[in-house]
């Protein structure tokens, strides 16, 4: 894990939580989720003008999205073939507005049902994501589970959760 990816694990850590706590899912997957979706960050939808959509989880701004979106390239595979094309995504205003609408996203859709009836089980959980089409990419279950099974992954997650909470430099 580079030293990007960890510097960006505390500013989505209580956001992952926050989303986790409400489906009931292990934060961890959801950071996995979100890691995958972006490459690490690297690969969030950016307007024309390179501010950030904030989007971390690869959702699609189909006709009923309100909100703002962004039009970027993305990897898609169609009948067992990965295809590049261009396609809408939603934006957010923070980090914060994408964890949030991902909750919402999964509650309001039925077709992610079975995928938030086997929450306690993040492989389950994933694999049924997938199922449901979440992703196009047959695989897409595989590597988030992989990606969460990864020592640096452990690593940084452990060193994140070991860390002191409040200030770091006290008053006298």
């Amino acid at each position: 894990m580079t030293r990007v990816q960890t510097c960006a694990l505390p500013i989505l850590w209580p956001h992952a939580q926050d989303a986790a706590r409400q489906l009931g899912v292990a934060p961890e997957v959801l950071i996995a989720q979100a890691a995958h979706e972006t490459a690490w960050g690297k690969s969030v939808p950016r307007f024309a003008d390179g501010r950030s959509s904030h989007n971390l989880f690869g959702i699609k701004a189909n006709r009923g999205w309100e909100g703002d979106r962004v039009v970027n390239s993305t990897l898609e595979f169609v009948n067992g073939a990965a295809v590049r094309q261009r396609d809408g995504f939603r934006a957010y205003g923070s980090y914060a507005d994408s964890f949030k609408d991902y909750v919402n996203f999964l509650q309001v859709n039925p077709r992610y049902g079975e995928a938030l009836n086997v929450v306690k089980d993040g492989t389950a959980y994933l694999r049924a994501l997938q199922r449901a089409g979440y992703a196009t990419d047959p695989a897409y279950a595989k590597k988030i589970q992989a990606l969460i099974n990864g020592p640096a992954f452990d690593d940084a997650l452990g060193a994140l959760k070991s860390a002191p909470t409040g200030p770091i430099i006290k008053k006298s």
